[in-house]
């Protein structure tokens, strides 16, 4: 997945292509309210599709086994991070390497909201 994407970053059409059909994994309503997952010890919680889409976005971003090399050379001690400090970073860097893909997919989810769910979100 990364080939693809890096090795031609500068071609928006590839962007574009890659972007539609992650979106497509998902209703872009729900992308839209950007609910974010709740860690939590409850084994029923589910991962909201935002970040699902945004961790996928990510693996196209940039090759885990470099981000973890660097990961660790800049890591202090041998305590593990808690998971939601490493997915962050983890995001972070991957909006770093690709920013177009991931403002193509910020702008799809903006531009496919119908006009009705945007005025039923701000009621809200």
């Amino acid at each position: 997945m990364y080939n693809i994407t890096n090795d031609i970053t500068t071609n928006l059409t590839v962007i574009k292509e890659i972007s539609d059909r992650l979106l497509n994994l998902f209703n872009k309503g729900n992308l839209f309210k950007s609910i974010t997952t709740k860690i939590t010890d409850d084994k029923n919680s589910t991962i909201s599709d935002v970040d699902l889409l945004y961790h996928f976005a990510t693996l196209f971003s940039i090759r885990s086994i470099e981000f973890y090399s660097a990961y660790k050379t800049i890591q202090a001690s041998n305590i593990a991070p808690v998971y939601g400090q490493e997915y962050a970073i983890h995001q972070i860097i991957g909006q770093i390497c690709n920013p177009g893909l991931f403002n193509t997919l910020l702008n799809e989810i903006q531009d496919n909201v119908s006009e009705s769910e945007l005025k039923k979100e701000t009621k809200d």
